[in-house]
């Protein structure tokens, strides 16, 4: 086996990005992110406050710190806090406020994922039942729009004090959208316009595949696929493979049939994630375990292939609110049903609080990751020249090699 690094290098651009609007630490280049001018890994994990009871907050985000990851990502769901038009919630567990106050307090970066539609498993993908019903919506409909405006500006004001570019440093608006870019530009448009400033705005890079120069195209890949139609046995996927492939087009198929990227596509942006899978959702019909393997091989093999900022869904599992039915079911028109109080995800965190076998593997690769931070990041990943597309050949190894125009660097196998 050969894996050649003699071939140049891609060119570490400044790039002609357009993801932030705020002076802040962090910068970006088509390769890598820095934060106060030096390279720097974003270990991002995902914790939904409104998911969990507020006197847990800070101590769950500081277990994840523990486990080596730097940035706490959050949905925001539109019907936890204005399910009725305009009887705002945003007491208790889904006071968000008091949630980024904890993440200032302990220097801990937060990442917002504010929709409108989020998915997250909960009812109607998180939008007010008011707002399934309209006809045109997740659109540049006038109506639908100075709906999204109303809540956002509510919103605003409850995290206007976070907006410095240290607390909050992104924002990530619609998910999995499957309609045209220019409706995610009038989303930030709007967002800006209420005065919604962060170093990142992100979007999924499913199921477009299109890089988009406004927004951070953001990557995901899970262990398993229980939103899968049917109780057949899945086919062989390259989901733990290290690999040049970015994208992945299982991802969402519960949902719509993905655009996969075309190779070479996501070239000249940094190769980021929002939702790298240590775990999985079960649902009624298809409940797979996660085992330890499972939780850590997706994460250490994007990684390896490559990746700079790892997003981790879920980080820490959660439990949805019991004062009303929250989760996606069939009676809902959702294509799958899901445990109503159970969000568990079988994460490297439990919604009890512990800390699973996959959890302790992946804060070994973290400890790797902040401690040679500041070169690896800048190594570009290289891949054995000959390869086989069957995820079951076993006669080569799969590896990679993150290494810098010089030489030096790290290999990776798995």
């Amino acid at each position: 086996m050969n894996i050649s690094i003699s071939a140049a290098p891609k060119p570490v651009k400044t790039g002609n990005f357009n993801y932030s609007n705020i002076e802040s630490r962090y910068g970006v280049n088509t390769q890598y992110f820095t934060k106060d001018g030096k390279p720097y890994t974003i270990i991002a994990g995902e914790m939904h406050f409104s998911r969990m009871p507020r006197e847990r907050w800070r101590e769950t985000l500081l277990k994840m710190r523990e486990c080596g990851v730097n940035t706490v990502s959050n949905y925001v769901f539109w019907n936890y806090h204005e399910e009725e038009k305009n009887a705002f919630d945003f007491r208790g567990n889904r006071d968000i406020s008091a949630f980024l106050q904890i993440c200032k307090d302990i220097n801990m970066p937060c990442i917002l994922r504010i929709g409108p539609w989020c998915h997250g498993e909960v009812i109607r993908g998180g939008l007010p039942k008011r707002i399934n019903l309209m006809v045109k919506k997740r659109c540049d409909h006038p109506e639908y729009l100075k709906e999204v405006r109303d809540y956002w500006q509510v919103l605003y004001k409850e995290v206007y004090p976070f907006l410095d570019g240290k607390t909050v440093i992104g924002l990530q608006l619609e998910n999995e959208y499957t309609g045209s870019a220019e409706h995610i530009r009038t989303l930030r448009k709007i967002a800006e316009e209420i005065g919604f400033k962060v170093p990142f705005f992100t979007m999924t890079a499913w199921p477009s595949g299109k890089p988009d120069n406004d927004f951070l195209p953001m990557m995901g890949g899970y262990p398993d696929a229980p939103w899968t139609h049917g109780k057949t046995a899945l086919k062989p996927n390259n989901r733990f493979a290290i690999s040049p492939a970015k994208t992945e087009d299982e991802i969402g198929g519960d949902l719509f049939k993905s655009n996969t990227a075309k190779k070479g596509a996501y070239d000249d942006v940094p190769y980021a994630f929002c939702e790298t899978g240590p775990g999985n959702q079960v649902t009624q019909h298809r409940r797979p375990y996660i085992g330890e393997k499972d939780g850590y091989g997706v994460c250490f093999a994007k990684f390896s292939s490559g990746a700079n900022w790892l997003g981790y869904y879920m980080f820490c599992g959660g439990t949805n609110p019991n004062d009303r039915l929250m989760q996606e079911n069939r009676l809902t028109g959702y294509p799958n049903n899901y445990p109503i109080i159970d969000y568990d995800f079988q994460a490297p965190i439990s919604r009890y609080g512990v800390c699973r076998s996959h959890g302790d593997r992946l804060r070994l690769m973290h400890l790797f990751i902040n401690e040679f931070d500041n070169e690896i990041c800048t190594k570009q990943a290289y891949f054995p020249e000959w390869k086989s597309n069957d995820p079951l050949d076993t006669s080569f190894l799969k590896c990679s090699v993150r290494a810098d125009e010089q030489g030096s660097g790290y290999f990776f196998a798995s």
